[in-house]
C-alpha cells in the first residue's frame, strides 16, 4: 500500500488505518483501506461498483467480485475495529481533560429503499413522514455517537461528536407471537433483538474499549429510557444518565410524609408529582421558553431513585418537556464546552440546572444522520446481505469518524482544525489525486526514452509540487 503513494500525510494516515484494520488477513485490508481513500478521493460513493470503476481499477488489478467478497464474505469482526478506534480516540484526549465525562449519544434512523431485495427491508413507521405517509420501506438503523473534549485553538476545550457504530435492526419475524420461546427475525438464521438489545450491546462494547475507570453520561430522546438501556445505566456504576423522558412519566415528591396512625404500612415515597401543576415556572430570558426544576423521585430505574427533573415550556407551542438526571454534580458540563445558547441562558436563570446543558449534545447525532445520507451516502447503498450492508454503512461511518478526529491524530493536519468534515475530506481526497496523478505521469515517463536531464527537471518540479500541496509556499 505504502508504494502506492508518496505523500507523507497520507502515509500516516494509511498507517493510522491499518492500527484500525490489523485484525483482518492482509489481502482484506488491503482492500479497506483502498475502499476508505476511495470515498475520500471521490465525491459521490454511489455503490462498490462505482468505487470500483472510478478508484479501485486503476491502483490494482483485482476484480470488482473480490470487493464484493470483502463485504459479504471475508473474516471481518466489526467489534474489533470499534474496539481499536477507541483505543486511539482516548490517547487523543488531553491530560487536562481526563475528568471530563464522555457523552454517549444514542438514537435510531431510517433508510428508505425500493424494491425487495434488500435483506431484512421491512414496512416501518415513520413519526416525520417524509415521503408523504408514516410508513415506509427500507431499513432501520441504531447509532451511537460518542462526544470527546478535544483541545481547539488557543487552549480552548470542545466536544466533538464521532460516530462508532450503526447496527441494522430487523423486525420480528412473527409480530403477533409475543408469548414466542423462539424469537426469529425475517432474516434466516438471524435472532431477532429489540433496539434496545443492540444499543446495549454497543454500548457494553464502548465502555469495554473506552476504558472502565472513565465517567461516561449516556444522552437519549424520550423513546429510549427504558428496557435495557435502563438496566445498563444501573449495571454501571461509571455511567450516568440524561434523559428527555415522556410527559406522563410518575414522578413523586422526595418528601414522605408521616405516619397517620393509622392502620396499615406507611408510605415509602411522596405524593405523584404533575409537570404541569407542580413545577414552579420562570421565564428564560433571550429564549422562547418558561423552564422549572426540583428534585424528585422515580421507578424508572427498577428502584426508588432520587433524580432531579426539569421541566421546559414553549411559549408559541405551549408544549412541556420533561427531563431527569441522575447525578446532577457527574453530569455537569464544563462550562467553556457549552455552545448551545439556549443551554447557556437555562444556566444563567437556573444554576441548579446546570446538569442538563449536556443535553444539547444530543442533537449531534441528528448532523451526523444528516450530513453521513447528504455527503456521505449513508442511504444509497447497493448491496443486498445484512452482513454487507452493516460492513460497508461501517465503514463509510469510520471515514466519517477519522476525519472528525483527523486534526488530533498527527501535527500534520492540525491546519484543518477550523474545517468541516466535508472540507477535510475535499483536502484528503484532493492530496490522494494530486498523489496518483504525479504517480501515473512518472510512469509513463519511465515508458519512453527521456534523457536523465528532463527526467532531472520533472523529479525537481515534482517535488515543489508536493511542497506546495503541503504547505502553500
Amino acid at each position: 500500500m505504502n508504494g502506492l503513494f508518496s505523500n507523507p500525510a497520507l502515509l500516516i494516515l494509511i498507517e493510522t488505518l491499518a492500527c484500525i484494520f490489523v485484525a483482518t488477513t492482509a489481502p482484506t485490508r488491503f482492500q479497506l483501506i483502498l475502499t476508505f481513500l476511495s470515498m475520500c478521493a471521490i465525491n459521490e460513493c454511489k455503490s462498490v461498483r462505482f468505487m470500483h470503476q472510478h478508484f479501485h481499477r486503476s491502483l490494482t488489478e483485482r476484480k470488482l467480485n473480490s470487493l464484493y467478497a470483502v463485504f459479504n464474505e471475508a473474516r471481518i469482526d466489526l467489534s474489533s475495529w470499534i474496539s481499536n478506534f477507541s483505543l486511539l480516540l482516548i490517547q487523543l484526549i488531553p491530560e487536562g481533560c481526563s475528568t471530563y465525562p464522555i457523552y454517549l449519544v444514542i438514537d435510531d434512523t431510517l433508510i428508505e429503499k425500493v424494491g425487495t431485495h434488500f435483506e431484512g427491508w421491512a414496512k416501518l413507521f415513520d413519526h416525520v413522514a417524509h415521503n408523504g405517509t408514516n410508513y415506509l420501506n427500507g431499513h432501520c438503523i441504531v447509532t451511537l455517537v460518542v462526544e470527546l473534549p478535544l483541545q481547539h485553538e488557543n487552549g480552548v476545550v470542545r466536544y466533538v461528536r464521532v460516530p462508532l457504530q450503526h447496527k441494522l435492526w430487523i423486525p420480528k419475524k412473527n409480530k403477533g407471537k409475543e408469548n414466542e420461546s423462539d424469537k426469529e427475525s425475517i432474516v434466516p438464521g438471524i435472532p431477532y433483538k429489540t433496539k434496545y438489545e443492540l444499543l446495549r450491546e454497543i454500548l457494553e462494547l464502548s465502555i469495554r474499549s473506552l476504558g472502565e475507570n472513565r465517567s461516561y453520561v449516556l444522552l437519549a430522546d424520550s423513546w429510549y429510557p427504558k428496557g435495557e438501556i435502563l438496566e445498563f445505566v444501573n449495571d454501571n456504576a461509571n455511567v450516568e444518565a440524561v434523559f428527555n423522558v415522556p410527559i406522563n412519566t410518575v414522578i413523586y415528591s422526595t418528601e414522605v410524609p408521616q405516619p397517620t396512625g393509622k392502620r396499615g404500612r406507611p408510605r415509602e415515597i411522596g405524593n405523584c408529582l404533575s409537570p404541569k401543576k407542580d413545577f414552579s415556572m420562570i421565564d428564560i430570558p433571550g429564549t422562547g421558553y418558561r423552564a422549572g426544576w426540583r428534585d424528585v423521585t422515580t421507578n424508572l430505574f427498577g428502584k426508588k431513585k432520587c433524580v432531579r427533573a426539569l421541566v421546559t415550556e414553549s411559549k408559541e407551542q405551549k408544549s412541556r418537556r420533561l427531563f431527569i438526571c441522575t447525578d446532577p454534580d457527574k453530569c455537569t458540563i464544563p462550562a467553556e464546552c457549552i455552545t448551545d445558547k439556549t443551554a447557556k441562558a437555562i444556566i444563567e436563570a437556573i444554576p441548579e440546572a446546570s446538569c442538563f446543558a449536556c443535553y444539547s449534545l444530543r442533537w449531534a447525532i441528528e448532523v451526523t444522520y444528516l450530513e453521513q445520507k447528504t455527503h456521505w451516502g449513508l442511504s444509497e447503498y447497493m448491496l443486498r446481505s445484512v452482513t454487507g450492508i452493516e460492513r460497508l454503512i461501517n465503514l463509510q461511518s469510520m471515514v466519517y469518524a477519522v476525519l472528525c478526529v483527523l486534526p488530533w491524530l498527527d501535527p500534520v493536519f492540525e491546519s484543518l482544525k477550523e474545517l468541516s468534515v466535508q472540507e477535510r475530506r475535499y483536502e484528503v481526497g484532493k492530496a490522494i489525486n494530486q498523489d496518483l496523478f504525479l504517480r501515473s505521469f512518472a510512469e509513463e515517463l519511465e515508458n519512453q526514452e527521456n534523457s536523465e536531464e528532463f527526467m532531472t527537471t520533472f523529479c525537481a518540479i515534482a517535488d515543489k509540487i508536493r511542497c506546495f500541496a503541503k504547505t502553500g509556499t
